[in-house]
């Protein structure tokens, strides 16, 4: 994720599980989830969203993520998780996401730089996906489902799948020989 998400209070698998909670509560679960199949929630969604972005950037400095100690903190995070990723003999994709705006404009490229050096740092294989979803032709709604919100549009996430694929696809072990239909029993 994000390195932001290393200065949250509460971490996401926990908000997950307060969201949880709230929507299976005995008058708000139903009623969310008639809600949600309605443009009515939508709109009610995409302004949360709206406001949480607004508040957030207006409260917490631009330099945040820019932070030593939460890049210190997330690097050595990755490193954790890559070592015990070997010690299981699993092999990792850095995939380096970038944010819609990166996508759209020459966003400075630190934090894909910072990544990008860790994985070699690492021995680990990485993937930007700045070029890749600036390819997605900007008809329909492009990379991205702006303007309201900033996650990938189906076809951002189709581009950013093929790119993965074919990345992972060579740290794949090679497929055992399948066994011929008239083979030894």
């Amino acid at each position: 994720n994000d390195i932001g998400d290393m200065n949250r209070n509460q971490s996401m698998i926990d908000s997950m599980r307060e969201h949880a909670g709230l929507k299976s509560t005995f008058l708000l679960g139903p009623t969310l989830r008639f809600l949600q199949h309605t443009a009515i929630f939508n709109a009610m969604q995409q302004g949360a969203a709206w406001l949480r972005v607004s508040t957030r950037a207006a409260n917490e400095p631009a330099t945040v993520a820019n932070s030593p100690d939460l890049w210190r903190r997330y690097l050595m995070a990755l490193e954790e998780t890559v070592t015990l990723a070997r010690q299981r003999g699993v092999k990792i994709l850095l995939v380096i996401w970038p944010s819609a705006a990166q996508v759209a404009e020459p966003e400075p490229r630190e934090a894909q730089e910072a990544l990008a050096t860790a994985a070699r740092g690492l021995l680990l294989d990485s993937l930007d996906l700045i070029p890749v979803l600036r390819s997605v032709p900007p008809d329909g709604a492009g990379a991205f489902l702006l303007p309201f919100d900033g996650h990938p549009s189906p076809q951002g996430h189709e581009a950013a799948a093929r790119a993965i694929a074919g990345s992972v696809a060579v740290l794949l072990p090679p497929a055992a020989p399948a066994a011929s239909a008239t083979g030894a029993r």
